[in-house]
């Protein structure tokens, strides 16, 4: 029976209409499925970071800086310490108006049209995160006309921070050397911890200790609304502030070394032979170390000095010890029974090598006559030394010199100390030459190849002072942690030197004329026994008598001492570059001494 035209119709729209239903059915199923498929997603695999990137928009961090340690003197002077000084910053999520605050700023602190563009610019580029530094070190005056103004100056803040500070000066930079800010002129608060320092050390003590006075970050968290405005700031984990330190040098001597030293080029080194503790410590010219720390213009003319104000000439400068050697070798000659105490020559004012053509020269050209072992030291007697260096031999000498610590470092606690050189066969072989018997005679009054700081000779002359027993040189005495617990220094003592009594006895007796009858009588006499021994080191050959040599080619002067005789408290290095006055600065430098010790 066939269907009737109507029954095939709505059987037609009834199998349309199902497709529909189950196309619209798939079409949700579908969407259903991506949707959880999605919110699996979101949820489940992308949920941490989900989270955390909320708490991005929410939350942000920043470091807190430590307080950086203090230094201080022996008598508790500050050397370093922290000044806090306020600065202007700009936010610019807060700012509405950008001219208008700029402009009331200009009223109170003026900027020239350049820097003012220039901080239009940054506010430009900003993000709502950053701060921008307006202004830094406000005085009382304008930080009382910000803060009367603060209701008007939108989006401007008043920001309190330590800063490194220096009062000794140019007298203690050679100590202490500086820091080096890192300092931006924006300052951006991210989620990423600054794990260094607001500072970091970059000579002397400053680096030396640098982790011992730096401490630790911590860090703070700002919370922030909606529209990206902090609204509350949360400290979560507090700096761990750096440790103070105390040092063996007094500050009242150094600025008093640093007035006799002046324009004049040298270094200057007084130990206690007791305990290794450096007293005074000068390197000349010095610097400014605030310089440093405030960016000063001058840090280009102080890096292009060609009198180089920043390197140490205490522990890096390299000079020819000169006679300063003599009575080691002497002493060292008579301990392996070299020469007799009783050796004597006759110096008609120079020594001719075997019977060669080579002459060498007496420093007084005339001669000392009849020289024993006593006026070799006192007039420091160069015909004596060319026999003796070759008695001894180049291995002997090398021996001696470094057992009383040329040509090593002795380790002071500052960084970047040389070691000098004390030429031998074998170092000069490696440089491709042959020693000779001129090398040997030579390196008998100093000359030559041999190298050694000012910081050495002092070392060798405390050595001498306390009979072969040392101590390595150190500024550090104390150490006070952040909790108050202090730590004291103990001296290193080092493998003592085996002297005979009498044959040292002999040389310190020589060496306690020589600035009453010797070559150091420029000295004069002071108020405590003196043993001392002069040094004159050549920079050209016949530099100390030919006038036609220029200023910088003339003679460097040393001059070191040990004081009291018996009971020595005191050995003093003072090295002059193209001048011969340090016997001279070295009294000058006792009486400060002296005067600071009544």
């Amino acid at each position: 029976m066939k269907q009737s035209l109507l029954q095939t119709s709505y059987q037609i729209q009834s199998i349309q209409h199902n497709r529909k239903l189950i196309l619209a059915w798939i079409f949700f199923a579908v969407l259903a499925l991506i949707l959880l498929l999605r919110l699996f997603d979101l949820q489940c695999l992308q949920g941490g970071e989900m989270y955390r990137q909320g708490q991005s928009n929410q939350l942000i961090l920043s470091t807190l800086k430590p307080n950086r340690g203090r230094i201080y003197d022996r008598n508790k002077q500050p050397i370093a310490e922290n000044k806090i000084i306020f600065s202007a910053e700009l936010i610019p999520a807060d700012i509405d108006d950008v001219d208008s605050v700029l402009d009331a700023l200009q009223t109170i602190i003026p900027k020239e049209s350049s820097d003012i563009a220039l901080i239009k610019e940054q506010i430009a580029q900003a993000g709502k995160q950053t701060r921008i530094i307006y202004a830094v070190d406000i005085g009382q005056s304008v930080l009382d006309q910000l803060a009367l103004s603060s209701l008007s100056l939108q989006g401007v803040h008043i920001v309190s921070k330590n800063i490194r500070f220096y009062p000794c000066g140019e007298a203690c930079a050679s100590v202490v050397g500086y820091v080096s800010p890192r300092h931006e002129r924006q300052r951006k608060m991210t989620r990423n911890i600054e794990e260094s320092p607001h500072y970091h050390g970059v000579l002397g003590i400053e680096k030396q200790y640098h982790d011992t006075l730096a401490g630790k970050s911590g860090v703070q968290q700002h919370h922030r609304n909606a529209q990206g405005k902090l609204i509350r700031d949360d400290i979560t984990i507090p700096p761990q502030h750096g440790s103070d330190l105390q040092l063996s040098i007094d500050v009242r001597l150094q600025k008093l070394i640093a007035q006799r030293m002046g324009k004049l080029r040298g270094a200057v080194i007084m130990l206690d032979p007791r305990n290794g503790e450096v007293l005074a410590l000068h390197s000349s010219p010095s610097y400014d170390p605030n310089a440093f720390v405030r960016r000063d213009p001058s840090i280009t003319s102080l890096l292009q000095d060609p009198l180089k104000p920043l390197f140490n000439r205490v522990t890096s400068g390299l000079f020819p010890p000169a006679s300063t050697i003599k009575p080691f070798l002497l002493l060292g000659a008579l301990e392996n029974n070299i020469i007799p105490s009783d050796y004597e020559i006759y110096d008609p004012g120079y020594f001719r090598y075997a019977d060669t053509n080579y002459v060498y020269h007496n420093w007084l050209r005339a001669g000392h006559k009849k020289v024993n072992v006593e006026r070799a030291l006192v007039l420091s007697n160069d015909t004596f030394f060319y026999q003796l260096s070759l008695l001894l031999g180049n291995e002997n000498i090398s021996n001696i010199l470094n057992g009383w610590g040329f040509g090593q470092k002795t380790h002071i606690d500052l960084p970047y100390e040389k070691s000098g050189l004390v030429p031998n066969r074998l170092w000069k072989e490696n440089q491709g030459q042959k020693w000779v018997a001129g090398d040997t005679i030579i390196s008998g009054i100093g000359q030559g190849a041999t190298l050694s700081t000012p910081l050495q000779i002092a070392q060798a002359t405390a050595a001498l002072a306390n009979h072969g027993h040392t101590f390595q040189p150190h500024l550090l005495i104390s150490q006070t942690h952040p909790s108050g617990r202090v730590t004291e220094y103990t001296p290193q003592t080092l493998p003592p030197l085996q002297l005979g009594d009498d044959h040292q006895k002999q040389i310190i007796r020589s060496m306690a004329k020589v600035t009453t009858v010797g070559t150091g009588k420029r000295f004069g006499t002071f108020a405590w026994p003196v043993a001392a021994k002069t040094g004159t080191a050549q920079v050209a050959r016949h530099s100390g008598k030919d006038k036609i040599y220029a200023k910088h080619l003339q003679d460097h002067s040393i001059f070191m001492l040990f004081t009291p005789v018996d009971k020595p408290s005191v050995a003093l290095v003072v090295l002059l570059e193209n001048n011969h006055s340090a016997p001279l600065v070295a009294r000058g430098i006792m009486d400060d001494y002296l005067t600071l010790q009544s």
